[in-house]
């Protein structure tokens, strides 16, 4: 790329709040990427009432007193490209780590959410075990036939007992790893 081709991809990508690296977005392993992208461009449309109006970036750079608003500086189209890219930079690999440690030093981390069927089909393939983990007293789950006629729960608890039994198999996952990070010594890496 010469310099006529980086002005020309200032004036297209900067105006956009888009990264010099586009080209990445396109692959299917770059999800963290495109989502630091896709999340800087919705930040930075000017929308007057969110906080000073101009977009994240540009809003760092005035300054509001009552009754006067100056512009410390005016973004270029250049300068938005260039923080465009170290955004989309912190979605490859080598950014997610940065991150990591940062947040570590802050006594942080980064979990991925674990990606689940829906809730629907995990519900019928749980079937009644999910009774198990639901929050009714064992009288009122499921279904009853009494001599004044039928009783029944209509699932109205299903969604409680599916979110503790992710809650209580999240947990027994984490308390899995915690015993698989232990070194020699049986301390607990950190």
């Amino acid at each position: 790329m010469d310099k006529n081709d980086f002005r020309t991809l200032i004036k297209i990508n900067g105006a956009r709040n888009l990264g010099f690296n586009l080209e990445r977005l396109k692959y299917s392993n770059s999800d963290l990427e495109r989502s630091f992208s896709e999340e800087w461009q919705k930040e930075n449309k000017k929308r007057p009432g969110i906080n000073k109006g101009h977009g994240i970036l540009q809003d760092h750079f005035i300054d509001e007193g009552l009754h006067h608003v100056t512009f410390l500086c005016e973004i270029t189209h250049k300068e938005r490209l260039i923080v465009a890219t170290i955004i989309q930079w912190l979605g490859t690999n080598c950014g997610r780590c940065f991150l990591e440690r940062v947040l570590d030093k802050c006594g942080y981390r980064i979990v991925k959410k674990r990606i689940v069927m829906d809730d629907r089909k995990l519900m019928e393939e749980l079937g009644e075990k999910l009774c198990d983990y639901c929050p009714l007293e064992d009288w009122e789950k499921g279904s009853h036939s009494y001599p004044n006629g039928y009783s029944s729960c209509e699932g109205s608890k299903c969604e409680d007992a599916l979110e503790h039994y992710l809650e209580e198999n999240e947990m027994e996952e984490d308390n899995s790893n915690d015993v698989s990070n232990e070194n020699d010594t049986g301390s607990k890496e950190r």
